[in-house]
């Protein structure tokens, strides 16, 4: 499951979340400022290095609505939800108190962890190490940075998978826009080409980032136009509106911007 958080306007009071399941089914829901990592991007990194198979985003990857279950998981009796979705509940709610003090005081933590849990009427999910509480925390404010680093109206793309213990990874999903005729396409691919080749100079793009052309006539009147961008270039693709899709072949494509490679590197 992907989630696609957008940061809205300065003057905006939420940013939004988007989830796209793996059978192209979605679901979203604003995300409420707070001065810290927004609360459901700590799920993410929560979920994500505890690797829970029952949490809140595993409950939403399987169908859940978000908004529903954020309410269940919300509420001091929430035994209407899985017993790994309260305890994430407890884990976030501990961690966002660490990102608020602004250091992390672990023996804090795990006691902040151990109350939350207790007023969930829950046992606490086992964290025994001062390292693993660092790795959370330093998980957590390393996306916290990567988020407000974010220009208004910027995406960040996140790959979520249930049940998998592992650091909070970017996608490695390709994204298409289709672009319609070729002449009505010229102006979008100088405006794609000219934000690729101006991310690369400023060194704000990892390795194999590129866009791609297809121009596909047949069976047509006109010629009709997709960009697709590789899994390095997501944010940048979401910009502009592309969706998710399949590697696409490597015949016919032409690049219209970045690394020579790209197509390779993205395999």
């Amino acid at each position: 499951m992907q989630l696609i958080a957008t940061k809205r306007s300065a003057w905006d009071k939420a940013d939004q979340l988007r989830y796209l399941r793996d059978d192209g089914t979605e679901c979203g829901n604003p995300m409420p400022r707070q001065g810290i990592l927004p609360h459901d991007l700590v799920h993410y990194v929560v979920e994500s290095i505890l690797g829970l198979s029952n949490g809140f985003l595993s409950l939403v990857a399987a169908g859940a609505d978000s908004n529903l279950v954020m309410e269940l998981a919300h509420r001091p009796d929430a035994r209407e939800v899985q017993r790994q979705a309260t305890q994430a509940e407890a884990v976030v709610e501990a961690l966002q108190t660490q990102l608020w003090n602004g250091a992390l005081d672990v023996a804090a933590f795990l006691y902040g962890i151990e109350a939350a849990s207790a007023a969930r009427n829950v046992e606490p999910h086992p964290i025994p190490d001062p390292a693993r509480a660092t790795r959370l925390y330093a998980a957590a404010l390393d996306l916290q940075r990567r988020w407000e680093s974010l220009p208004a109206l910027g995406s960040l793309v996140l790959e979520y998978r249930p049940g998998t213990a592992s650091r909070p990874a970017r996608t490695r999903r390709w994204h298409a826009l289709a672009l319609g005729d070729a002449l009505t396409a010229q102006v979008p691919m100088a405006q794609i080409e000219q934000a690729v080749k101006g991310r690369l100079a400023a060194a704000e793009l990892p390795a194999g980032a590129g866009a791609f052309v297809r121009h596909d006539s047949e069976g047509r009147l006109h010629c009709e136009v997709t960009v697709y961008f590789t899994p390095a270039l997501v944010e940048l693709a979401l910009e502009f509106g592309a969706r998710p899709t399949s590697r696409p072949p490597r015949e016919g494509l032409t690049l219209l911007a970045g690394e020579e490679g790209a197509w390779n590197a993205s395999a």
